[in-house]
Parts: C-alpha cells; structure tokens; sequence
C-alpha cells in the first residue's frame, strides 16, 4: 500500500518536471509599470498615426547604473532612452519619453516598455484610427493634389470621394494601412470641401477643409482685335453673375453654372496695340486678375484670288491715327494711301491686287511707330476662254494668270494635249495667253486646262453639235446625205422624216457620223428632218417637190407606157396630157402618189412631152418615140428597064417596123420625080396594081416610066426613097393571055416529050 502510495506520488513528480521542462520560463516581473496619454488627450489613448504619445512610468523599474529602456508597439521599437537612477523613465520632453505613432494599421494596438535590466511592462493598449492629409490643403479646379491616407485596414481597397458624392481615386494600403493617391480637383465652387476615403472594412476617414479658390484661363494671352478670346474660369461662388473687366472697364458679363464655372467667347474690342489686364469677380468677390496683349493684324478678304483680283484689306491694332506703308512680299506695292482711326484700325476697300505669279504671298502693313501686320494671302490660277461654246474646229482663245513665272504652259482638252498655234510661256508674273482649235469630240460640255507642272487651272467648253443634210429639196426618193459631229460619243443617232424613221447610224468616239437616207413616199411640201442622239437634236426642212417618171422612157407607137408620180397633193385631182392633148386624169394618194397606164400614141418620131398637173404643181416628163427611119424597100417587079403592062403590077420588098409600116408608091417620067405622073401613100402591102383609072399610056424605050417607093413608120419616120427604076409601056398582052399562053406551050412540050420517047422505045432492037 505503501509502495503503490510512493510510486503515484513519484508519478506525480516526474509530470510535474516534464511540464516545467516543456513551458516556457515566465518573465521576472519587476514592480515597474507604465501609462500612456495623447497630445491631445485621449481616453482612452487613440489617435491617428502621427499622434504623439507620452509615456510615463507609474512605477519603477529596477534601477542600475546607465540602465535604458525601449518603449515598444507591438513588439516592434519605437523610441529608446535612458531610465532615471530611481528606475524610472525622465519626464516628457526627455529623451523616449514621447514617441510618434509610426504607419499602423486600424486597430487596438499593445505599448510595452522593456529595460536594460530586465524589467518588461506590463502591454498599455492604443487605438489607432484611420487619417487624410491633403498637399496643398486649396487649390484651384484642375489643380493636382497629393492625398495622403493612414490607419486604414491592411492591404484593403481604399475608396476616396469629393464631397462625399464623387469619386476621385481608389487604390490599395500597404500592410501599415497607409497609401497615397494624386487627384485632379474637380469642377467645384469657391470655398471648402471635404475628402473622404473608406476602405472595405468601413473604415473611413474625412478631411475637412480642402478649399477651392477661383481661376482664370485664356485660349491665348496674345490676340488681336476682333478675335475670339475665349475666357475660362472655375472655382467661383455658384451661379453667380460674373464681371468680366479690361483696364477697369466693364466690357461683358456672364453666369457661373452650379459648379462655379463659366466659359465666355469675348470679341476683342478695337484697341490700339499693347498689354492690356482683363479682371473677372464674382458676386462673392472672388476676384481674379490676369493679362493679355492686343497685336496688330492685317486681314484681306478673300485670302485666295486670282491675279489682278480687287480685294478688301483691313486692319487693327496699330497706333491710333498713324500713316500706313504696305509690302507684297517685301516690295513696295501701289497700295491705296491710309490712315489708322483713333483705335489703330484702318480699311482699304477696293484694292486691286497687282499681277503676281501664283502660289504664297505676304501683305506686310507698317505704321509710323513700327508696328507690324502681317497677313498671308495665296494667287489662285485662273484661265478665261472665248467662245466659251462652238463646234469642233473652233478656235479658242486663252488667257490665264496666277501660274509659275517663265513656265510654259501645256494646255490639253479632256487630258489630251492641244497644239497651241505658238507654245504658251508665263510672263514674270505668270500671265500668259494662247489659242488652239478645239479638236472633234463629243457634244457637251468639255475640260480645257493649262498647267505649268506646278500650278493648273481649268474652264468648260461647251462642244455644241452640229449636222447637215444636202440636198434639202427634192422629189421622193432623193439619195440625202446627213453628216454630223459632236454628238453622243458612240452614240445611236437617229433620223426621221416627217417624224417617221428613216436611218439610225452609230456615231463614232467623237461623236461624228455620215449617213443617206431616201426620201420617203411624201406629199408635196416643206417636211421637218431631225437628227438627234437622244440629247442632241438637229432639225432641218426639206422640200418635198414633184416628180413624174416615164417607163419605158423610149419606145414605138402603142407602147404601154407607166406614168408613176410623187410628191404631189396628197388627195388631189391629176390631169396627165400627152403633148397638148389630155388623155387621162386621176387622183393622187394621201401622200401624193398615183400610177396611170397608157399606150403610146401614134406621134412623130423624138420626144413628147408628158405633162402632169394638179392645183399647185406641173411637172413635164419626156417620152421619147422612135425616130429610127424604117429600112429602104428593094424593087423588085417590073425590072430595071423592061416593058410593063398599061395596068402594070409593082412589087417591092417586105419592110418591117416596131412602129408598123406604110408605104409611099409614085410613077413619074422623070428621074427627079419632079412631076409625078402617079402617087400613092398609107399603101400596107409591098406591091400595087394600076387600076383602069390609073392606066399608063404607052411609052418608048427612050422616053420610059420611072418608079420608086419608101417605107413609113406610124411614127412618120421616112426610109430613103428606093433607086428609081424605069419601064416602058407597049402593047402588052394581058397576064391572064400570057398564063394561059404559058400554060399552052407547057402542055404542048410536055406532049412532044411524051411522042419522043414512045419512038425511041419502038427503034430498039430485040436483045440477042
């Protein structure tokens, strides 16, 4: 029992020696003990980092000579110093009797004093709270100000506002809780505002006080008269009126809006030149003063212009009723005499620009006292051509000024060169004139431009269209040739006649073409032809005339002959005549066409006239009829010099004729058939028997007949008269006699052959 008593005991004792072993020692505690109080105070003790503490000891430490102590914040030292020989830390201000409260975070945090003999105190707690410090503490709208924050949470997003409404900044604190942002004051009015910053613990903290003071900025300190200054300001009293001054006096006023903030566009009022101070105040008075410099300047208006242009030249801020001089690039120039007003300005109305070379140029105007304007003025290139308008061929004069001084110049139409008659070269103020013949092109309106390589300008020929048609009288079925130029570029060109179709041709790239047409059936009279491509017209009248055509034009008596006619009344009565004689009559078609048939009458050999006619209009055609004489007739009974019956029979040759023939028979006793002894005419055969009335009395071998004949056509187209041949008369036997003695004698000879030959037939003898 003893034992088991000894051994729980032992137990005990071995724990108890193995949990001191594995404790930690516990400090010595002295009897020193401290306090803590802020500046100001505090109770508790809390403040922003910053806060200046004082430590004081409420008992003392263990004393030793030299002995010093360390006055701690969570461990961490801040401030050493030398303990007093009692122990005790030395009153404030000595040296570690006070200490700064370093970057720490929000929060309750432990101050501890430890000495160099040993002693620790007993943790003296102190809060510390979050704090803004603002670099400046004012400043003026757009100004940038440096905000610094502490004693917020630790590595938390930190959120800054202006005015509690708008945020300014947002960033992230270190791990002492501090940070630091720069932000741009805001539109804001004169007066204080407030910072506050809020981490995302809630942590806050606000600075009060940030004032805003009023400013004032111009768009340019250096202006001239009657430009637009262009005055800012911020940061004054909420809408309020605003006094905008020059030199003390009043020129304009205006509003703040509810930010304090104003802009206002100030004409600069006629002044002569110099400084000049510009005052803006408030109702508040906040007043801010700034400065700015009025300079002379020169204005032409317009600033580009042709060469030899008249312009208006002004100008303001020169010294007040001063002469002026003028410079066109630094030569003296024909400017207009001019004096400044008593607010150093001036006008020259009117002033003609001297010839100048195109490009760049300076108007420098000086007065008496030195003061100088300038102003930069540019030479536009111009051309001017006459006629502005015409055809192909036409010759175009050009002038042109503002180019390259000695240049020559290209001149092209629609971008192709034109040969000028002389090459054009720019005088020294880069003038120049030249002509050339507007090549064939199209109609409309074409680009004529001259250029030096540097400088070009350009002007609008009209290219006018132009057609033609030849013949322009006619009868129906004239061959019309239409030509034009200076239409469409490869356009359809069109032609009709009394408005119908008559031709459609493609006009080539320049727009000429060459067409014919025939003129349609028509009715007598002027019908209009036009010519157009669609856009481009033409119109030209073309007289319709009468006409008649024959068909055949030649031919004999009884030919069928056609009659066509066109052109004549369209509907109108038609009377056709054969020389005087008229031997039909018609009517003509509503275009005044008709047809008439008709068998060439019996009529003398040549021409004829057909001649028709209507209320208005006779056209005579010809009719050719044959005048070829018919073919001599041959004789041929009686023969040449024998002897013929009393009522002899006359034979001749057959003779034929498209015309028909007749034939002319005469008898006479002498050779030259002056005294026809018989004459006979209209004869149709080729022959005639004497009748008892015409019988021939006798005559002698020596004093014989003579007889010839000739052919007639009905076209009374006469053969030559035949060679007379002669015959005499004797007595002679009737025909009928000599037949019948004919006939006698035939049958007698017959009849002896017949004799003959039955004797020869009996004489022969028997073959043997």
């Amino acid at each position: 029992m003893r034992m088991r008593r000894f051994g729980f005991l032992l137990s005990i004792l071995m724990a108890m020696v193995l949990l001191a072993a594995v404790l930690p020692a516990a400090p010595v505690m002295a009897a020193g003990t401290i306090s803590i109080a802020t500046v100001p105070a505090t109770a508790p003790p809390a403040g922003p980092v910053g806060t200046v503490v004082t430590v004081t000891s409420t008992a003392n430490f263990t004393p030793g000579a030299g002995a010093t102590f360390s006055v701690r914040i969570d461990s961490g030292v801040i401030v050493t110093g030398t303990l007093t020989g009692a122990g005790a830390i030395p009153a404030a201000p000595a040296t570690g009797s006070q200490f700064t409260v370093p970057a720490l975070p929000v929060g309750t945090h432990q101050v501890s004093v430890v000495t160099s003999t040993g002693d620790t105190s007993p943790n003296v707690p102190f809060v510390v709270t979050p704090s803004l410090t603002a670099t400046p503490a004012l400043g003026q709208v757009g100004n940038t100000v440096l905000l610094t924050g502490n004693g917020f949470s630790a590595g938390a997003t930190v959120t800054t506002y202006w005015d509690a409404t708008t945020t300014i900044g947002t960033t992230t604190t270190t791990a002492a809780g501090s940070f630091t942002i720069s932000f741009t004051v805001p539109q804001s009015a004169a007066g204080g505002h407030t910072l506050t910053t809020t981490d995302a613990f809630g942590y806050s903290a606000t600075f009060f006080g940030f004032t805003v003071t009023p400013s004032t900025t111009l768009n340019s300190s250096t202006v001239t008269v009657g430009s637009q200054m262009t005055i800012s300001g911020a940061g004054y009293a909420p809408s309020s009126s605003i006094s905008i001054k020059i030199n003390g006096a009043l020129v304009a006023s205006t509003l703040t809006n509810v930010s304090g903030s104003f802009s206002y566009n100030l004409t600069v009022p006629s002044t002569v030149r110099g400084a000049y101070t510009l005052t803006i105040s408030d109702a508040s008075f906040n007043v801010v003063t700034t400065g700015f410099t009025v300079n002379s300047a020169v204005s032409i208006t317009p600033s580009s212009f042709t060469s030899g242009s008249t312009v208006n030249i002004s100008g303001s801020g020169f010294a007040a009723s001063s002469a002026i001089s003028s410079l066109i690039d630094g030569n003296v120039v024909n400017a207009t005499a001019a004096t400044t007003d008593s607010l150093g300005g001036f006008t020259i109305t009117g002033y003609t620009v001297p010839k100048l070379p195109g490009g760049s140029h300076t108007l420098q105007v000086t007065d008496a006292s030195g003061n100088t304007g300038t102003v930069a003025f540019s030479v536009a290139q111009a051309i001017a051509i006459a006629p502005t308008s015409g055809i192909s061929g036409t010759n175009v004069q050009v002038t042109g000024g503002g180019f390259s001084a000695n240049s020559t110049i290209t001149i092209s139409f629609d971008g192709a060169n034109v040969n000028p008659s002389t090459i054009p070269q720019t005088d020294s103020t880069g003038a120049f004139s030249a002509s050339f013949a507007v090549p064939a092109a199209s109609g409309g309106n074409h680009q004529v431009m001259a250029s030096d390589g540097t400088f070009s300008s350009s002007a609008v020929f009209g290219v006018t269209s132009r057609a033609n048609i030849s013949p322009v009288t006619g009868p129906v079925g004239t061959a019309v040739t239409a030509t034009g130029n200076s239409f469409a570029s490869k356009g359809s060109i069109s032609i009709t006649f009394d408005s119908a179709p008559v031709a459609t041709v493609m006009a080539d790239n320049a727009g000429s073409f060459n067409t014919t047409f025939s003129v349609p059936q028509s009715a007598t009279g002027t019908r209009p032809v036009i010519i157009t491509d669609g856009t481009r017209s033409a119109t030209f009248s073309f007289a319709v005339t009468p006409s008649v055509t024959v068909t055949p034009a030649t031919g004999y008596v009884g030919t069928s002959v056609t009659v066509k006619g066109t052109g004549f009344t369209g509907n109108g009565q038609i009377s056709i005549r054969y020389d005087a004689t008229q031997f039909t009559t018609t009517s003509a078609n509503s275009v005044g066409s008709f047809t008439v048939i008709f068998n060439a009458p019996a009529s003398k050999g040549g021409n004829h006239s057909i001649i028709v006619s209507d209320s208005v209009n006779t056209v005579t055609a010809t009719f050719s009829m044959d005048s070829t004489p018919p073919p001599m007739p041959a004789l041929s009974l009686p023969l040449n010099g024998t002897k013929e019956n009393a009522l002899g029979e006359f034979q001749w040759g057959d003779v034929t004729d498209p015309n028909g023939i007749t034939y002319e028979f005469q008898i006479s006793r002498n050779q030259n058939f002056s005294v026809l002894i018989l004459e006979k005419t209209g004869l149709t055969s080729s022959g005639y028997q004497l009748t008892a009335q015409e019988k021939l009395v006798s005559a002698s071998r020596s004093k014989p007949y003579y007889w010839r004949v000739r052919a007639i056509d009905a076209a009374s187209n006469e053969s030559a008269w035949s060679p007379a041949q002669s015959f005499y008369v004797g007595f002679v036997l009737p025909s009928w006699v000599m037949y019948v003695i004919f006939a006698v004698v035939v049958v007698l000879a017959f009849l002896a052959g017949m004799w003959l030959g039955g004797r020869r037939r009996i004489s022969v003898p028997p073959a043997a």
